[in-house]
This record gives structure tokens, C-alpha cells and sequence, in this order.
């Protein structure tokens, strides 16, 4: 089985000695349970080749993301069991 490992470098985004986006604007927004901060040890991604889109590229391609995933403005607000 082939598995890809995906390195994510840890900087200030656009505050910091390097510019553009920080690496947590890549990852899942998904809290861990136990210590409620973001969990992005383990993730799946879909890496594209360029740079994120600016301006009105940006919401079109975030509402592609949310399409594919099937995401709806009910989306987290179901009932816990």
C-alpha cells in the first residue's frame, strides 16, 4: 500500500519572517476531544498544484470544497445522540 506523508511548516503566516498563508489555513477545522485545540496530526488533504486563489477565485473555490463534501447550512448542528 503506498501511503504519501504530507510536511506542513509552522510559521506566522503573513506576521512572520516568512509570508503567505499559515499552514493551520490548510488544514481541517476539527477540535480534539480530549485537549480541545486542533487536531491535525491525522488528516486526509487534497493538494492541488499553485497557489490559493485571491479575491473572488477564493469563495468560488471554498464553496467547491463545501459541495464536494456535501456540506449544508445544517452541517454540525445535528443532535448529539
Amino acid at each position: 500500500r503506498t501511503v504519501h506523508q504530507i510536511g506542513m511548516p509552522f510559521h506566522w503566516g503573513p506576521n512572520g519572517v516568512v509570508t503567505g498563508d499559515a499552514a493551520n489555513e490548510l488544514m481541517a477545522i476539527s477540535m480534539d476531544p480530549n485537549a480541545h485545540i486542533q487536531e491535525d496530526k491525522a488528516l486526509t488533504a487534497d493538494i492541488r498544484p499553485g497557489r490559493r486563489p485571491r479575491g473572488p477565485a477564493l469563495p468560488e473555490l471554498v464553496a467547491e470544497y463545501r459541495r464536494r463534501a456535501g456540506i449544508t447550512e445544517n452541517t454540525g448542528k445535528e443532535p448529539r445522540a
